[in-house]
């Protein structure tokens, strides 16, 4: 799920027009896309968080998972990364899990 809103962030950030970068200290020549305003200034450090949800893949027990999961996984990041790399990214929290509720004791 993540990797999908990720490749679909990176899909936004390609088709959005040029947002003005949060900084000086980043060269408007260095925005080459419609990607969020912190992204330039931050590039590498988010991409390397893409690059370690990338190489998590290959932590996943294949045995414990269809094959075509597994692959669809895979390929998903590698997308991602690829596009985010081109491109960046419209967003830079995709997903959000609540904390689930106490227990009743």
């Amino acid at each position: 799920m993540c990797g999908e809103a990720y490749l679909q962030s990176a899909r936004i950030a390609e088709q959005c027009p040029r947002i003005a970068p949060a900084t000086t200290k980043v060269d408007p020549k260095d925005v080459t896309g419609g990607a969020c305003p912190g992204f330039y200034i931050n590039r590498e450090p988010f991409l390397d968080v893409i690059r370690m949800h990338r190489a998590s893949v290959n932590n996943i027990n294949k045995t414990a998972v269809p094959n075509a999961l597994f692959e669809g996984s895979r390929q998903c990041w590698d997308e991602a990364l690829a596009l985010g790399e081109k491109h960046g990214y419209r967003n830079s929290q995709v997903t959000v899990l609540a904390p689930p509720a106490p227990s009743a004791s």
